[in-house]
Order: C-alpha cells, then sequence, then structure tokens
C-alpha cells in the first residue's frame, strides 16, 4: 500500500509543476518555507534513529520500514530547502523546478525498489 501511495505522488507532483511551469507561475521561497524546511532536515535524522533503534528493539518490521521513510523525507527535504534558498536569495526561480525534478527521480527510485521488494526481486 505505501509504495502504491507512493507511486501516486509522482504524477501529482509532476503534473502540478509542470502545469505551474506552463501557465507561467513563479515560485517564491519566503523565510516561513525556509523554516519548515530546515525544521524537517534537522528533525528527520533524529527520527529515522529513533524509529530505527525502537524498530530493532521490538522487532517491529513496519516500524523499521518507516525508518527508512524518514531518510526519504530527508532527501526531499534537503532538495526543498536547497530550491528555496536559491530562490529566495539568488532570485533563480526555476530551482524549485529543478528541486522538484531531484525530489520526483528520488521518489520513483523508490517506488521502483520497493515494487522489486515486495516481488522478492533483485537486481
Amino acid at each position: 500500500m505505501t509504495g502504491a501511495l507512493l507511486f501516486s505522488l509522482i504524477p501529482v507532483i509532476g503534473l502540478g509543476a509542470v502545469y505551474s511551469f506552463l501557465s507561467g507561475l513563479r515560485p517564491e521561497g519566503s523565510p516561513f518555507g525556509i523554516a519548515v524546511a530546515a525544521g524537517a532536515v534537522i528533525v528527520m535524522p533524529y527520527l529515522y534513529f529513533q524509529k530505527k533503534k525502537i524498530g530493532e528493539e521490538t522487532r517491529s518490521l513496519p516500524l523499521s520500514i518507516d525508518a527508512i521513510e524518514s531518510v526519504t523525507c530527508l532527501f526531499m527535504s534537503i532538495a526543498l530547502l536547497g530550491g528555496l534558498l536559491v530562490e529566495y536569495f539568488l532570485g533563480l526561480w526555476w530551482a524549485d523546478y529543478l528541486a522538484t525534478g531531484v525530489i520526483l527521480a528520488f521518489v520513483a527510485k523508490e517506488v521502483i525498489e520497493s515494487y522489486h521488494e515486495l516481488h522478492g526481486e533483485t537486481g
């Protein structure tokens, strides 16, 4: 189910970005958005280590898998923060679209890996 939800993010994020780009919408970084993204970059590693530790102690596979999802959120937060900072400080509006592309590539990789794990495939 998680893989299907992750897969559903690809067209939602991708089509939203394409529509925004084609309609001429220029993303704007804001101090609040930067603070939220920076907060996620700070919190996600802590969540990963705590979930992993508790998952191992309790032998809870779902919690251990959720720990990996925290790493996914960390990488997406880093891409988001980078795009926001570049746009806010340098005025390069297209950096947000570049960050979106990085996030989509990462999500697609995670979906493919989840699919292979679910079906017991290696490689």
